[in-house]
């Protein structure tokens, strides 16, 4: 099990259980159920349970005693569940603790697809994982609608993608997954980097991808991309569509520059599909938010 295959296990049900036991302290496992799951619903018994099993597998809670819930001690030290999550989830080895490893491989698969053609949310992903990745294990758990569904509100949530709404009347689905890692991005170039700081992009890719390991580089993305069919990898020195364009985003906010390189510098090439782009350094903005 998994956040992907857990259903009812949402982001916004994960942050409920945290935020009602950080101003609880501590709650029975009767009242967390109701909490829940109100007896509005019909589901039963599934919502709380998939939920309150998902967040201990994810570190967030604990049990004192037989039926008593508090958070974790990683959870009452976070300043943001959210950063906790992305720990948890993209950490190879926290990951595998928790049973979520398919979670980040599902991420970094995410991240290598071209920009131009954003997953249908609605549709079963499976036979685009098998076709780019023939060897991945389930196809990272992206095995059926829901799932896929599932996968979607965790990459919104966690910051490596947004939904866009779609008019499109020839088709039952109208909406679609962007892949857009910049709001991931950023905070770790904050803390990473110094505000009016040139920095080599080479190094500011190598700090990103140590901090978040589905970006190209991390230990995440290579194990995925070892599994890509040849006509899926990329080519030397260029970066994903994926990251190109949360690059270019994020000097459009004017949060990062990209100065034009000089002819002997040493450059990586963003794909900004139809076109490229190449860069050698990168400054990071003062941060007017």
């Amino acid at each position: 099990m998994s956040v992907i295959t857990t259903m009812v296990a949402v982001p916004n049900r994960i942050e409920v259980v945290v935020e009602h036991l950080r101003s609880a302290k501590r709650e029975s496992d009767a009242t967390l159920r109701r909490l829940l799951s109100p007896q509005t619903l019909t589901e039963g018994d599934t919502v709380p349970s998939g939920v309150i099993n998902e967040a201990r597998r994810l570190g967030l809670i604990e049990l004192v005693g037989d039926s008593i819930w508090q958070l974790s001690q990683a959870a009452k030290s976070a300043q943001d569940i959210r950063e906790l999550l992305a720990s948890v989830l993209l950490t190879p080895e926290k990951a595998k603790a928790a049973d979520q490893e398919r979670v980040a491989q599902a991420i970094a698969w995410f991240l290598t697809r071209g920009i131009q053609n954003p997953l249908r949310i609605g549709e079963n992903w499976r036979t685009l994982v098998e076709q780019d990745c023939p060897t991945s294990d389930n196809a990272f758990d992206l095995t059926n609608p829901d799932r896929c569904r599932q996968f979607a509100f965790w990459v919104t949530y966690l910051g490596f993608g947004w939904r866009l709404g779609v008019d499109m009347p020839k088709l039952s689905v109208g909406e679609v997954l962007v892949a857009d890692p910049s709001r991931a991005i950023e905070p770790i170039l904050r803390t990473t980097c110094r505000p009016g700081d040139i920095i080599p992009i080479e190094d500011v890719v190598g700090r990103l991808s140590d901090a978040c390991p589905v970006i190209e580089g991390g230990s995440v993305r290579q194990y995925v991309e070892g599994k890509l069919t040849a006509a899926r990898h990329r080519a030397e020195g260029q970066l994903s569509q994926s990251t190109s364009f949360a690059l270019s985003r994020l000097e459009y906010r004017s949060a990062i520059e990209m100065p034009h390189p000089s002819s002997d510098a040493r450059v990586l090439t963003l794909s900004l599909w139809p076109e490229t782009r190449p860069v050698s350094h990168l400054r990071l903005c003062e941060d007017d938010s």
